[in-house]
């Protein structure tokens, strides 16, 4: 969630068909929703249009996909028929072999890792926040860092963020006098 800053919805709806190994990219179009009466579904599409998007991976990345994958698909064979295939989920469900991953379990599996690592609680949509403030710290421009995190617009992206940019001043200072030539000092007449 960090590396894409992905909804954990998004990430908890992908399939291995949306990791494009050959051009290192994940492709985010569903979502995990769970309906005002519990039930629980995937649906086709994002929160917004703009959601529907291709992300750039680094290898390291891609790298760690592969690897997961290696596990899956053998983690999968030791279950044999009892591994259901049709969802086709990159994160699956240890009690439902196969299906998706409901995003509740990663909340609490989260919330089970940072009480016994004596760790400040960490909301899963955290890693989605640092992710964007890191882009926007590092210079990407809004509208990039909002196409990223599939924002519908840059504005929104602004708004929810414009703390992060509030230091930004002295950074925009020291570009400006790193482009500019050094002038001579005159001697005084």
């Amino acid at each position: 969630m960090l590396a894409t800053g992905c909804r954990i919805g998004e990430i908890c709806a992908l399939i291995w068909d949306n990791i494009d190994f050959e051009n290192s990219r994940i492709h985010i179009c569903k979502h995990y929703v769970v309906d005002k009466d519990g039930s629980r579904r995937i649906q086709n599409g994002c929160k917004t249009d703009a959601g529907d998007r291709w992300l750039t991976m680094d290898n390291e990345i891609m790298d760690m996909l592969r690897e997961y994958r290696s596990f899956y698909l053998r983690t999968a064979e030791r279950y044999g028929s009892k591994w259901d295939y049709r969802d086709n989920s990159v994160f699956y469900s240890m009690k439902r072999n196969g299906h998706f991953l409901n995003p509740s379990t990663v909340r609490c599996w989260l919330n089970s890792f940072t009480q016994k690592n004596d760790l400040p609680k960490i909301h899963p949509h955290m890693f989605r926040h640092t992710s964007v403030s890191l882009q926007l710290q590092a210079g990407i421009s809004i509208a990039d860092a909002a196409r990223r995190a599939g924002h519908a617009r840059p504005d929104v992206t602004l708004r929810i963020y414009s703390y992060t940019l509030k230091n930004n001043d002295l950074h925009c200072c020291e570009a400006v006098t790193k482009t500019m030539p050094k002038m001579q000092k005159r001697e005084a007449v």
